[in-house]
């Protein structure tokens, strides 16, 4: 992987599992843009039915990529599901950009 990812755990002990599932995800990104100068990601236990939220932010030249949901955030059952689903609505945002940059 390319550029650097800060993880962060609110709620959450940290855990190697997770952050290797992170560093996969966020290197899987690089194969739709090379040139992510940086990345962020928050896994945290927010206490309600479904407990897990993960938060992914994207520094691309130009743009920040923010995977978040409405007010009402999605949550997850397992951590690993949050970050899968936060992944795959940045990689989304990502494939935007890049069609952006494209026209």
């Amino acid at each position: 992987m390319a550029f650097p990812v800060e993880i962060s755990y609110k709620d959450v002990p940290h855990s190697d599992r997770l952050e290797r599932l992170i560093r996969e995800e966020a290197t899987k990104l690089e194969r739709y843009y090379s040139r992510i100068v940086s990345g962020r990601v928050l896994i945290e236990h927010v206490h309600h039915r479904a407990p897990f939220h993960a938060r992914v932010e994207l520094s691309v030249p130009g743009e920040e990529l923010v995977a978040r949901r409405s007010e009402k955030s999605e949550t997850f059952m397992t951590e690993e599901l949050a970050i899968h689903n936060a992944f795959k609505v940045v990689k989304r945002q990502l494939l935007d950009y890049v069609d952006r940059l494209k026209s």
